[in-house]
C-alpha cells in the first residue's frame, strides 16, 4: 500500500492535469497576463517562480545560503513584495476563474473514486 504522500502527490497531479485540459490553466493564464503576470502557464508556476526568485536573493548565484551580514535586504524585501503580489493575483485569478471550486469537485471525484 502506498503511503500518504505519494497518495496525495497522485492524486493533486491528477486534478491539476484535469484542470488543465479542461480550460482553467489558460483562463488562469490570460487572467495573470492582465495582471501583468504574462509568463506563467499554469498555477504551479506561480509558486515556482516564487521559490526561484527568494532562492537567488538568499542563496545567489553559488548555491550556498548567504550568511546574515552579506544577504542583500533590499532586495529580499523586494522579493517579498513581488511575491504578495503574486500570490494575490494568483488567489484573484483561481477565484475568477472558478479554479478553486473546480478544484474541489474533481478531487471530490478523485478520492470518492479511490476510496470509495
Amino acid at each position: 500500500m502506498p503511503d500518504l504522500a505519494e497518495v496525495v502527490a497522485e492524486v493533486e497531479t491528477r486534478v491539476t492535469a484535469e484542470l488543465g485540459r479542461e480550460g482553467y490553466d489558460d483562463a488562469w493564464s490570460r487572467c495573470m497576463a492582465e495582471r501583468g503576470f504574462t509568463e506563467l502557464g499554469a498555477p504551479r508556476e506561480a509558486v515556482e517562480q516564487s521559490r526561484r526568485a527568494l532562492r537567488s536573493v538568499v542563496y545567489g548565484s553559488k548555491g550556498s545560503e548567504a550568511s546574515r551580514a552579506a544577504l542583500d535586504l533590499e532586495a529580499l524585501a523586494a522579493a517579498e513584495r513581488d511575491e504578495i503580489a503574486l500570490a494575490v493575483a494568483d488567489a484573484r485569478c483561481r477565484a475568477e476563474v472558478g479554479y478553486f471550486a473546480r478544484f474541489r469537485e474533481l478531487l471530490e471525484e478523485e478520492l470518492a473514486r479511490r476510496f470509495g
